[in-house]
This record gives C-alpha cells, sequence and structure tokens, in this order.
C-alpha cells in the first residue's frame, strides 16, 4: 500500500518588533514539531517546507506557502499548517460579521515587519500583520475545494493566545491572567474590507448574496488542535528537564503522541490533552472539527490508521495536588466499581477508584504499593469492564447481500469493543440490516426508522464508517446509564437540581419558553436567516441540603458527547 504524502508548513516567531512583546519558546516548539514529523516516515512521503521564522514568517509568505506548498496536496494526502508565536484580537466590522456576539476577531500574529509611531497603540497591529480567524478559514477551504469530493486531511495547530477560534466562531469564555502568555494585549482597529485576503469572486458573493452568510465562505473539512479557549491565554514555560521555554500545549501534545505511538484518535487525543494541563496550566486544550464533518473526531492524528487490535487502557498521571489520576472518566465507561491494575517490571499492583469525573478519575494505592509507583511516569493499566458496556446487535441480510454479511460479525467484533452480535431479541437491541445496498442501523422497536444516515455497501471505507458509527451509539449508551455512585438516589422531597431555561427572543431578551412535559422540557427554537436554533440559558439550583456535583452534557444527532461547562464537572 503507498504511502500517502504529508505537506507541512510550520512557522515559530519569537524575536517580534515592540511594542510586542518578544517570545522565547516558539523556535524550539518548530523544531520539536519538525523532530516528530520525521519520526512518522514509516506512514508518510514527508514534504516539509522549511520553517518560516521570525522575520521569514510574514503574513504574506505564510499566505503563499499555504496556498502553493500546502494546495499540491490531493485526495488521499495530508496537510499540516502550525503556528506558535502570538495570538491576537482585532475589533470586527458590524457590516461584515454580524455573527461575532463580541465584535472581535481571534488572529495570529504572522511577523511585524514595521515598527510602531508611538501616537495610536493600535496602530502596531497592521491587518499586514494579521492572519484573521476568517482568513485563516479562506485558506483552508481553498485546499478543500480542489478536491471536493475527496479532499485531503488538513490539520491546523495553533500554540498561541485565542486559538480556540483561529478557524471558527465559538462561544466567548472568561479570560484569565499569567505570566509568559502567548498574546499580546493590544486589539487591533477594524480593517476594511480590501485588507482581508479574500478573492475577487468572494467578495462579489458579498456583493450579490448580503454579508456574513455560510454559503460565502464554507467550512472546508479539516481539524483544528488549539492551545485554549478563544478568550484564555497559551503559555509557554521551562518544562522540565528542558533549560530553555517551550509551549505547554505543544510539549504536551508531542509527549502524548510519543508515549502512545501515535495511535491515537482526535477523540482520545482531546481528553487526555486537557487532563495533561488542567491541573497545572489555566488553559483548556480544544480540538475542534466543523459539524458536518464530526466523523473525523476518530480518525488517527494526521489519519493514521488507527490499530484496533490493540487494546485501549487507561494512564495513570501523577499530580502533586490531585495524586493519581485516570486519563479517562464517565464518558469512557468508568465507575468506581472496577478495580484497576498496572502492570510494572516485576508484578503489577492494584489500586481502586476513588472519584470519577466525566473525562478523569483519581485512583487509590496501598500505601507499599503507591511506593512502587513513579511519580515522574506515566503508567498504563487496565480496568475490569472497561468499555465493555454491552451493545447488542442484530444482522439481518437480504439474500442479494449474503456475501457482504459473510465475516462481518467477526469484523464488527473485532473492531468494537463491547459489541455482541445476537440471534435473540431483548433490550437494547440494534439490528443492522443488509438492504438495497445500504448498511442501514436501526433499533428492534423501530425497524423501519435508521437510527444514523444509511451507509452505501459500496464506498470506499463503508465498514470504517459502519464501526464508527456503532462506536458513537455505544459512547450513548455509556453516557445513558450514567449515575452518580455516591448519592442516594431516593429523593422523597423531589429531585435536588431544580432547572430554569429561558430563550432570547426576536427582541433580544431572555424569556420563559419551554414547556414541561413530566421529565421532559420542550424548547420553541426560532427560524431566522441561519437556519433553526436560539441562545439559551440554563440555570440549576441546587434544592438539596447538602453539596451536589452536576455535570451537564449535550448530546449531538450523531451521538457524540461533549460538556457544556468548564470543568466538566461543576
Amino acid at each position: 500500500m503507498s504511502k500517502p504524502n504529508l505537506y507541512a508548513v510550520l512557522v515559530g516567531i519569537n524575536e517580534y518588533k515592540a511594542p510586542v512583546r518578544q517570545l522565547y519558546g516558539c523556535h524550539r516548539d518548530v523544531g520539536s514539531m519538525v523532530a516528530y514529523l520525521k519520526s512518522q516516515s514509516e506512514f508518510f512521503h514527508l514534504n516539509i517546507h522549511p520553517p518560516l521564522l521570525d522575520g521569514e514568517a510574514t503574513k504574506t509568505a505564510i499566505v503563499k506557502a499555504f496556498q502553493e506548498h500546502l494546495g499540491q496536496a490531493g485526495p488521499g494526502d495530508v496537510v499540516l499548517f502550525y503556528f506558535s508565536g502570538h495570538g491576537a484580537r482585532e475589533e470586527a466590522d458590524a457590516g461584515l460579521w454580524k455573527r461575532e456576539d463580541d465584535r472581535l476577531l481571534e488572529c495570529i500574529l504572522c511577523y511585524n515587519t514595521e515598527g510602531w509611531d508611538g501616537k495610536d497603540i493600535r496602530d502596531a497591529l497592521k491587518p499586514s500583520f494579521m492572519l484573521a480567524d476568517k482568513e485563516l478559514r479562506f485558506l483552508i477551504w481553498e485546499v478543500h475545494q480542489r478536491n471536493p469530493d475527496n479532499p485531503p486531511h488538513i490539520v491546523v495547530i495553533s500554540d498561541c493566545c485565542h486559538s480556540g477560534d483561529n478557524t471558527r466562531a465559538s462561544i466567548a469564555h472568561a479570560e484569565v491572567s499569567g505570566a509568559g502568555m502567548r498574546r499580546t494585549e493590544i486589539i487591533a482597529k477594524p480593517r476594511k474590507a480590501e485588507n482581508y485576503i479574500f478573492d475577487a469572486a468572494w467578495w462579489e458573493k458579498v456583493k450579490t448574496a448580503g454579508t456574513d452568510k455560510k454559503d460565502i465562505l464554507p467550512q472546508g473539512a479539516h481539524v483544528q488542535l488549539a492551545a485554549c479557549q478563544d478568550r484564555q491565554l497559551a503559555k509557554e514555560d521551562f518544562i522540565k528537564p528542558a533549560t530553555e521555554k517551550a509551549g505547554v500545549f505543544t510539549t504536551f501534545l508531542l509527549r502524548f503522541l510519543e508515549q502512545n505511538g501515535g495511535n491515537l484518535t482526535y477523540y482520545d487525543l482531546h481528553t487526555r490533552l486537557k487532563n495533561y494541563t488542567r491541573f497545572r496550566y489555566e488553559q483548556i486544550p480544544q480540538v475542534y472539527i466543523p459539524s458536518e464533518f464530526n466523523k473525523l473526531q476518530h480518525a488517527g492524528f494526521l489519519n493514521r490508521p488507527i490499530d484496533n487490535s490493540q487494546p485501549v487502557f487507561g494512564r495513570i498521571h501523577h499530580d502533586d495536588q490531585k495524586g493519581w489520576y485516570l486519563d479517562v472518566g464517565a464518558l469512557h465507561g468508568v465507575s468506581r466499581r472496577q478495580p484497576v491494575t498496572v502492570p510494572l517490571e516485576n508484578g503489577q499492583i492494584k489500586g481502586a477508584i476513588a472519584e470519577v469525573q466525566s473525562d478523569m478519575a483519581t485512583v487509590t494505592f496501598e500505601y507499599q504499593d503507591g511506593q512502587r509507583l513513579d511519580p515522574g511516569r506515566v503508567y498504563p493499566c487496565t480496568m475490569e469492564g472497561f468499555l465493555a458496556f454491552p451493545l447488542n446487535l442484530q444482522i439481518r441480510a437480504d439474500p442479494d447481500h449474503a456475501d457482504d454479511a459473510e465475516g462481518l460479525a467477526d469484523y464488527l467484533k473485532q473492531e468494537v469493543r463491547g459489541l455482541n452480535v445476537v440471534e435473540v431479541p431483548g433490550e437494547d437491541i440494534f439490528t443492522l440490516y443488509l438492504t438495497d445496498g445500504t448498511y442501514c442501523l436501526s433499533t428492534l422497536e423501530d425497524p423501519f426508522r435508521p437510527v444514523v444516515k444509511p451507509i452505501p455497501i459500496s464506498e470506499n471505507n463503508s465498514k470504517v464508517e459502519l464501526v464508527r458509527n456503532l462506536k458513537q451509539i455505544g459512547q450513548w449508551l455509556y453516557t445513558r446509564e450514567l449515575q452518580s455512585d455516591a448519592i442516594d438516589r431516593a429523593f422523597p422531597e423531589g429531585p435536588p437540581i431544580r432547572f430554569e431555561i429561558q430563550l432570547k427572543d426576536e427582541a433580544g431578551n431572555y424569556q420563559p419558553q419551554a414547556i414541561q412535559k413530566g421529565n421532559l422540557i420542550e424548547l420553541a427554537l426560532r427560524q431566522d436567516e441561519y437556519g433553526w436554533g436560539g441562545n439559551m440559558n440554563i440555570k440549576f439550583t441546587n434544592t438539596f441540603s447538602r453539596r451536589v456535583w452536576v455535570s451537564a452534557l449535550y448530546l449531538s444527532a450523531d451521538f457524540a458527547v461533549d460538556s457544556l461547562t468548564e470543568p466538566a464537572v461543576k
């Protein structure tokens, strides 16, 4: 099997001109990333553009490298754009970007070639230095649309402040302060339309279709890994055993990839990156994928094939404050009832799960066993019943699809952990029909309503897509069964949490617009020029006489589960 091409452009800027503060670890970050890519030559034909450092990293040079070097990628290839430097913000022109609620665009700050005249400090950040989120999105779309039916796998990694919004629009989060941050304090002035990099055809669409419509600036298929949320700050620090600074996000990203041999999906990577930084630094790494390409979350990093024959282990880390903790939690099927086994060179030790949160769990050991563990190491571990919530599946094939069904059950059981292929109906049975040239998943109770979009059997990777769907359904089943192990489930005085929900009306005011029917709350969404939706306020009130922890989870139509709060448990 031939190896795909990997086209990479890497940018690192330390030596910004005043009044922008200089940084110290960006060159090292780029060097570390290049070293990692070279270690992957077994899987890719590497096409790494000479790194753009300091004065080489002008906006013009970055855009040119993106369009000309990354633009060479074809179907099946991989594209990587990596940036280490300052993040910045600029005021959004309300006439152009109506949907920016905070009236700010997030940008990466390219090398600022000109000095400052000492007058209005906002003039220190000119449009010619700022690559705005909308511009980066346009560059991604250019690469995508060259092969729209089979685009390359595009990855953007940003180790800078405000990076969670580099390719998209998102909800604002509270800003935090600290030293060694990769941001500039200046908010640039809004720029004129002609100072964006968009081509003439794009501006013609603006004139004819109105401003800020989704069809004017569509999102190309891509994965964005960001050091922090859009209102947070990314940090560089002296990370042991280094004697020079490096980006916290880049260091832990590469460390985790190397520890796991790169055999990680973006979903796993996101969960574990958050746990690497959550106790040490006030930044929450982000992974963003456009909703229409959500299946990419289960792709391997840089689209490397995932080896499902390798067992999925939890990994135990040590933190000076929290002690030993697992980088998986309730969303991955962990409960307090599961013993933990840590294999060592000279035997094994067992631990107990003390506390479970959505994406992590703390672990305790007997004193003598804990002394055998090195706090500086990361240990793989196994858990009895881990990810083993049963997913029961019947397979039914039309006579015309008998050959397609041959060996399918064995393949699915090998690829989907916890899957039972059954013949006798029972609870939680899903049925896979092979009919009319498709894989069609439904429930036993409603066999004529697919739970996900049917998959044409003749398509490339149709079985891979089927496995992804089954894994996501399994994740939903875990979430549905989540219960607190530490609280009495009998509430004679009623549920301990009271919910109050308000929706924003057309005048911009929040009003109660929810109808409660038993345990179901119906929301009267409204339609505007962007589709159906509505901004919502949800208030939780603890009516209990003792403290209650709440984890608010969102389940999307394709069974992906996300937390609505940070941290995930409040």
